[in-house]
């Protein structure tokens, strides 16, 4: 009878084991529809304890941030215990659809997810209207190469079917580019009701040809067919003819398309009788419509004869105006007329090209003849000047023999004043009661505070932690948490524990998982993902 038992037992086990142990693993897409060079989040769970392989996932994507999570859920008096893990990834490849294989955890996998890459503009459609629409313009069909030109960028939103604007995706672009403003109005179009984003961009183009300017993308929440979820929609195209420099502009002048260049002359008093010796003061001012000041280059300049003249440093200055760049250059000279008579300043001819013409000009500033007369203080200064010289050094040969001995001791009593003077300064500087040394903070030590908080899932000990590990960090919490997504969910998960009124149970492995996570600051010299603001602020 034993023996029966024993064996109906082994059957048991054989044939219900396989089931009763195989985790239940799932996995999801924050979206399917994404753009080149856009992010997406896997997330993987399992009641399992084996971690996934994400090594397959290394031939497809850039895996760039990994955060692991627990969750403990009672239902029916039975306790269930999940991880869960969310991976940010980015496509390396440009295949329109790109499959994320399946992902094994120990003897378990997950399921492939397909997901589809868009390249041309979409718009999301509900009812027959655009619920969603980017747009894009340029102010100009043609322009020349370093001509100012003005992209605008629309975002249309219908009230009450688009819930959140995430992520503004700019394309990659070979010119100078710089973001002058960003508006936001309402707008009945068609019975509808739109919010509208309004963002325009400075470009520069740098060489000829033709320029291609792809698609913006942007990601966004939207209700489509009664369902909530992601959306990327993508705006129009755009092909601009980027002309080179005419022909017939001159060769050696610095290129200036333009729609208007003035160039001024001020001087500090005027110039028509002065003496010699006097000092004038001449400020030549270029200004641009359509360049930025680093764009206009120095003034031409010769040497005359009769002057000297002390240049100072140029001031720039930049405004913007209706879109449109002003740039200004400011050139002063300290002018000191030495040579009595008539002296001529030459003709000031700056070259640019106007682009509402189409046509080569030239600002000037006209000759100026000055009329400096002889200043007879001026000519006996500078004799005496030469005559002092001389004797101050048949002086020095007579007498140097005869003062070694005092030139002994007034060396002795400079050293000696010196050294009691630098005694005086360490004097003052020391503190007349001497604090304590500070205290080296270790940054590990700050960590395993954090570390230990959290895993002791008390909420204020964490906090008094993660405060004392911020004020070694070069950015504040509120900077840390604006640019690392996870880490702001964990502090605002923290503060709901500390100050809610209702009671919580707060865990603090998300907290701990996104410290040791948090990537390091990066500086970004091109246009970056934008992060759009709200699209109803509060």
């Amino acid at each position: 009878m034993m023996i029966k038992r024993l064996f109906a037992i082994l059957l048991l086990l054989l044939f219900v084991s396989p089931f009763t142990l195989a985790a239940n693993v799932k996995a999801s897409i924050d979206k399917t529809e994404i753009v080149l060079n856009e992010t997406i989040n896997l997330t993987i769970t399992s009641d399992g304890s084996d971690a996934p392989d994400l090594e397959p996932l290394k031939n497809l994507f850039d895996i760039l941030g990994i955060q692991e999570s627990r969750e403990v859920v009672y239902v029916n008096g039975q306790t269930t215990s999940f991880r869960r893990w969310t991976i940010n990834l980015k496509p390396t490849t440009q295949a329109k659809g790109i499959v994320i294989p399946p992902i094994n955890l120990g003897q378990d996998k997950t399921d492939p997810i397909t997901i589809k890459l868009i390249d041309q503009p979409t718009n999301v459609v509900a009812n027959g209207h655009d619920i969603l629409k980017v747009e894009t313009t340029l102010n100009k069909d043609a322009a020349y190469v370093q001509e100012q030109l003005v992209l605008t960028l629309r975002i249309y939103a219908a009230d009450g079917q688009v819930y959140r604007l995430n992520n503004l995706i700019p394309p990659a672009l070979d010119v100078n580019i710089k973001q002058l403003n960003n508006t936001q109005h309402e707008e009945q179009i068609n019975g509808i009701h739109y919010s509208i984003i309004e963002r325009s961009y400075a470009i520069s183009p740098q060489k000829s040809g033709q320029l291609k300017i792809p698609s913006f993308a942007l990601t966004a929440l939207v209700k489509e067919d009664g369902r909530t979820q992601n959306k990327t929609v993508t705006s129009n195209e755009l092909t601009i003819k980027i002309k080179p420099k005419p022909t017939n502009y001159p060769k050696n002048a610095p290129w200036l398309p333009a729609k208007n260049i003035t160039l001024t002359e001020h001087w500090d008093k005027m110039p028509n009788n002065v003496l010699q010796g006097d000092t004038l003061i001449r400020t030549l001012s270029i200004t641009a419509e359509g360049l930025t000041s680093d764009q206009l280059g120095a003034l031409p300049t010769t040497s005359i004869a009769g002057l000297r003249n002390y240049p100072e440093q140029p001031k720039l200055a930049d405004d913007w105006q209706q879109d449109l760049p002003i740039g200004t250059r400011e050139e002063k000279d300290l002018i000191i007329p030495i040579q009595a008579g008539e002296i001529t300043l030459p003709e000031i001819k700056v070259a640019w090209w106007n682009t509402e013409t189409d046509k080569l000009e030239y600002a000037t500033i006209a000759e100026r003849k000055i009329q400096v007369a002889s200043n007879p203080a001026f000519n006996s200064t500078t004799t005496t000047a030469n005559n002092d010289t001389q004797l101050t050094t048949v002086i020095k040969k007579v007498t140097s023999s005869n003062l070694w001995i005092w030139q002994l001791l007034t060396g002795i009593f400079a050293i000696t004043t010196i050294i009691g003077f630098a005694l005086w300064i360490y004097a003052r500087k020391q503190p007349a009661i001497i604090k304590p040394d500070t205290p080296v903070i270790n940054p590990k030590t700050l960590l395993d505070d954090i570390k230990r908080a959290c895993q002791e899932h008390d909420p204020q000990a964490t906090r008094i932690a993660l405060d004392n590990w911020v004020k070694q960090q070069p950015e504040n919490l509120t900077e840390l948490v604006a640019r690392y997504a996870p880490l702001a969910e964990a502090v605002e998960d923290l503060n709901k524990a500390l100050y809610s009124e209702t009671s919580y149970t707060w865990q603090g492995d998300n907290l701990w998982q996104a410290v040791q996570n948090l990537p390091p600051k990066e500086e970004v010299a091109t246009v970056n993902n934008t992060i759009i603001p709200p699209l109803y602020p509060k």
